[in-house]
């Protein structure tokens, strides 16, 4: 019985060793396994390339940029230098917005970057400026800086609102220099809520006046298309040069001297007060170019002149010019309807005061129409209007003072 208890007892213990065993290596296999499940799964990269994304043309790539590999578990590996053995799809040939992939073992993170050669296009989403790569323009900023190259060329890629933003009008002038010279393509978008209520002034030497553009741009000389402006206000006023001062507005331009095509204007206002001239227009202000398939809906049109002469239309303020530049305008294919529209002469100047050619002939006079207030040498086709209000008013009385028309006032 003694012999059979010893044998028992020397049992229990080797299966208490067994079992010991056992619980220290499925704790051990845990460890193990835990390890194990701890997997690096992507790379963090940190640098000036990662942080502001342009390089310029023909540039290597930065030798600031570092990775660090992140496991499953969020925590993350010592830095190690990104070498150019790293990269792949790193081109600084030529500029656009591209895309570069570094490896490290078996993970890859993408780079997206920008190559430039000029510091106007860091100004704009994309391009070159050209007519074969314009710049594009997703933002109000963006819009904006269309002012720092008035020659190039030009795509809008989405609508814009320009909501609670203080806008200066593109381009001041007639000449290429300070007018807007290039070509602006819409794109089929929409520019909402512009409101200007400053003016560019540009003088000219003829004369002693000076002369005010106000709205989207101030004068196109260029191209502008393809473009739809809303809920837009433009109210200016010509305060500094009293005595000396025209203005010139519309939504879309104070004054185009280039191509308009298929711009709409809807649900919007100009009001143009100066001391002599005072010409606005739902789209532009003065057309001494060419204006197609355009429109205004919805516009609601204010001249006021306190010394010479109003003009005022539901598209177009004035076109064509036989007293300044001699050019003959088109006006084509456009139209306008619900428009309110009013040209006002509030008092009189003296020939003492101004020194244009035949002055006494134009005081007081005010054009008001659906389409447009004053033409002269303009050519005309298919444009139609339809239930617009058009009125005309002025401080003097007699034969050739008012005009009103329900497509121009003269």
């Amino acid at each position: 019985m003694k012999k059979f208890l010893t044998f028992l007892l020397a049992v229990m213990l080797v299966l208490t060793c067994f079992a010991l065993t056992a619980c220290d290596e499925k704790e051990e296999n845990t460890e193990t396994g835990t390890e194990s499940e701890k997997q690096a799964v992507s790379l963090e990269l940190s640098g000036s390339l990662i942080e502001n994304g342009n390089v310029l043309k023909d540039s290597a790539f930065p030798d600031d940029v570092t990775l660090k590999i992140v496991y499953s578990d969020d925590t993350k590996g010592e830095s190690v230098t990104v070498t150019a053995e790293m990269v792949s799809g790193f081109d600084t040939a030529t500029e656009g917005r591209k895309t570069a992939t570094v490896s490290y073992n078996e993970l890859q993170a993408s780079v997206p970057y920008r190559v430039y050669s000029d510091e106007v296009q860091l100004k704009f989403y994309d391009g070159l400026g050209t007519k074969e790569n314009p710049y594009q323009i997703t933002t109000a900023q963006e819009l904006q800086n269309v002012s720092e190259a008035l020659s190039a060329s030009y795509i809008l890629n989405n609508d814009i609102d320009l909501t609670d933003k203080v806008w200066a009008p593109i381009g001041n002038n007639i000449d290429d220099n300070s007018a807007f010279s290039g070509d602006f393509n819409g794109n089929g978008h929409t520019v909402s809520n512009l409101s200007v209520t400053t003016i560019n002034v540009a003088e000219w030497d003829g004369y002693k006046n000076t002369y005010n553009y106000a709205g989207m741009f101030g004068v196109v000389t260029g191209k502008v298309y393809d473009l739809t402006l809303e809920d837009c206000t433009v109210l200016v006023t010509d305060e500094e040069n009293e005595d000396r001062g025209d203005v010139y507005a519309g939504v879309l331009a104070g004054a185009n001297f280039g191509t308009i095509t298929d711009v709409t204007v809807l649900n919007s206002s100009v009001s143009a007060n100066a001391w002599l001239i005072a010409s606005a227009g739902g789209l532009v202000g003065s057309n001494v170019g060419t204006v197609t398939a355009c429109a205004a809906d919805g516009a609601t049109v204010t001249a006021v002149s306190e010394g010479w002469t109003a003009n005022a239309g539901g598209l177009i303020g004035a076109s064509g010019d036989r007293l300044y530049w001699n050019v003959t305008a088109t006006v084509s294919g456009s139209k306008a309807e619900n428009c309110t529209v009013l040209a006002k002469v509030t008092g009189a100047a003296t020939t003492d005061d101004i020194d244009y050619p035949s002055p006494s002939t134009y005081f007081g006079r005010a054009y008001s129409g659906g389409l447009g207030g004053l033409k002269a040498m303009t050519n005309l086709s298919e444009n139609t209007v339809n239930n617009n209000t058009y009125n005309a008013e002025s401080y003097a009385s007699g034969n050739f003072i008012l005009f009103t028309g329900e497509q121009w006032g003269y």
